[in-house]
């Protein structure tokens, strides 16, 4: 079920009409009438928090799942999109204004034009695209790129090429892809003994070939 059909069903089932939604919230008709010809249209972060707000219901709820804030920085900039319901990375696209050639050995920055808003234990990581890397031999440089939590500034994949040839990214195109995760924020401590283990002080090899 898409979100916008769990949002008309709840107006549904509290006896609530889009029309005074809208009108008591300041959200457009347009956006309900939409959903109902169109269940995958979208709504924006903020009337989506006045929704939640105004049903007195957290936005998981709403949704299903939690939102990403993206702010598009840059002219020609793509939002980010799942190729499939279940795919577990954002494809991220190239925000630029003409092709660039990607060359073997080289490092070349490619804007995304997109700045995101996470929330608090919660990691952005950045990886290349599998087709993009086995068929073109086009990668990351840094192999996986992390963005931390508060930062906020434009998300710029740095690219490279393993193979000989040249590679020219083309405006628009997908580059990359980000994988939204929690992270453990444990603080360091320093301790005499560490607990004892099966494995160990083993390594590489020591649970079998």
């Amino acid at each position: 079920m898409y979100y916008s059909e769990r949002i008309l069903t709840i107006l549904e089932e509290r006896g609530i009409s889009p029309y005074r939604v809208s009108k008591e919230t300041g959200i457009s008709q347009s956006v309900f009438s939409n959903w109902k010809r169109k269940p995958t249209s979208r709504i924006t972060a903020a009337n989506l928090e006045r929704l939640a707000d105004y049903l007195g219901l957290p936005v998981e709820v709403l949704t299903g799942k939690s939102i990403l804030r993206v702010k598009l920085v840059r002219e020609g900039a793509v939002m980010p999109r799942r190729a499939t319901a279940e795919s577990a990375g954002l494809d991220l696209s190239a925000a630029i204004d003409a092709p660039v050639e990607i060359r073997q050995g080289e490092i070349t920055p490619i804007p995304t034009g997109i700045a995101i808003q996470l929330d608090p234990g919660y990691v952005c990581l950045l990886f290349g695209r599998s087709g993009l890397g086995v068929k073109r031999g086009i990668l990351p440089a840094n192999a996986v790129g992390v963005v931390d939590s508060d930062y906020r500034g434009e998300l710029v994949v740095h690219l490279t090429c393993i193979k000989d040839e040249t590679y020219t990214v083309q405006p628009g195109e997908r580059i990359a892809q980000m994988v939204i995760l929690p992270v453990s924020m444990a603080e360091p401590v320093q301790v005499e003994e560490l607990e004892e283990s099966t494995r160990g002080t083993g390594g590489f090899g020591s649970t079998g070939k």
